[in-house]
């Protein structure tokens, strides 16, 4: 906290920020890991608890009816869910340390840890707790809430963890956009904005489809789990692959069409606005709400092609691909300008 205080009240170096947001990812990174590593340890401590209440061998797999169709040892239940855990956890630590340099993923990735640790550890949990004196495995169906407990908990926990991790410090400057940058004329008093919406088409087609056929299931299966999971697909793709962009006077603002996730983007920390050529996979490893290789590029990807990239202050760049990037940079470079001072240097 007394790093982010002296960059919140004071113009910051960009050097020294890039060191401050190194520091910072590969510290939340190791400490969420821990949280969940925790979590899981936890979780097996109490499960090796109840091991004489369990019957020897217990119900491993079910059916879509939710009826016992296979059995394991105690100690073949819960290594899947405890390995499962630690090699998740490893991977976004490895992750979140290589790509956490700006705050979204930083508090994404500590998210993710311990909703690893929340969800394999209730998982195992209440997979156990209803079969706790049943006397033989296939006595212990599926219920909704063996299913549905660990992701309403874990979802929980996901969203109070970014909430919690700060976001970057404010960073502004007063260099001037370079003279060569796209810009448009503005009349003195006339008011200007570039809003479009964006999305990921052909993936949420898929996608819906997919989360029709999973809510056919459900309803065929009377299965409050599966419908559950439908619900939470369906949400996924409209965070991930919908957005509302906007250039305005206050600067950029990029916003799911649920609300979030978000980022406000304001004039005093545009270094630049320029278009750029992104290829979703090569780029950013995907599409969505991405990171780039590196750390220091974010991009909201939904296709290949033409996109804005706004160069912010610390060394930190922001994606989007989106119609008439031309007009979105020429804009944004424009109303930032007015807000400068060419006297004045960072």
């Amino acid at each position: 906290m007394n790093n982010e205080s002296k960059y919140s009240h004071a113009k910051p170096h960009w050097r020294e920020y890039a060191e401050f947001a190194n520091r910072s990812s590969k510290k939340t990174a190791g400490i969420s890991a821990l949280i969940g590593l925790v979590l899981i340890v936890i979780a097996a401590f109490i499960a090796n608890a109840w091991r004489n209440d369990l019957p020897n061998y217990l119900a491993a797999h079910w059916d879509a009816t939710g009826t016992p169709t296979r059995s394991t040892s105690f100690g073949g239940y819960i290594a899947p869910w405890i390995i499962m855990g630690l090699v998740t956890l490893g991977l976004f630590t490895v992750v979140g340390r290589a790509l956490g340099n700006q705050a979204m993923y930083r508090k994404w990735i500590a998210a993710m840890n311990v909703w690893t640790g929340l969800f394999c550890g209730t998982y195992l949990l209440t997979g156990l707790w209803f079969q706790r004196g049943v006397g033989d495995y296939p006595r212990a169906p599926l219920t909704t809430i063996t299913v549905g407990l660990p992701l309403i908990v874990s979802i929980l926990g996901l969203a109070l963890t970014w909430v919690i991790i700060p976001g970057d410090p404010p960073m502004p400057t007063t260099i001037p956009i370079p003279n060569d940058a796209a810009r448009i004329v503005l009349p003195s008093q006339q008011r200007a904005v570039w809003h479009r919406r964006i999305s990921g088409r052909k993936v949420l087609i898929i996608g819906t489809i997919g989360t029709l056929v999973i809510l056919a299931m459900a309803y065929w299966l009377w299965n409050w789990a599966l419908l559950l999971t439908a619900i939470l697909l369906m949400l996924l793709y409209f965070t991930m692959l919908a957005f509302s962009v906007r250039v305005d006077s206050g600067g950029l603002t990029v916003r799911s069409f649920l609300g979030w996730p978000r980022t406000h983007i304001p004039l005093n920390e545009v270094v630049r606005a320029s278009v750029t050529t992104v290829n979703p996979v090569g780029d950013f490893g995907g599409w969505g709400w991405r990171a780039g290789l590196g750390g220091n590029r974010i991009g909201v990807i939904t296709r290949n092609g033409k996109a804005l990239q706004v160069e912010r202050t610390g060394g930190r760049y922001f994606v989007i691909t989106t119609d008439d990037a031309d007009g979105a940079a020429a804009l944004l470079n424009t109303f930032a300008d007015l807000t400068r001072s060419p006297s004045e240097t960072v």
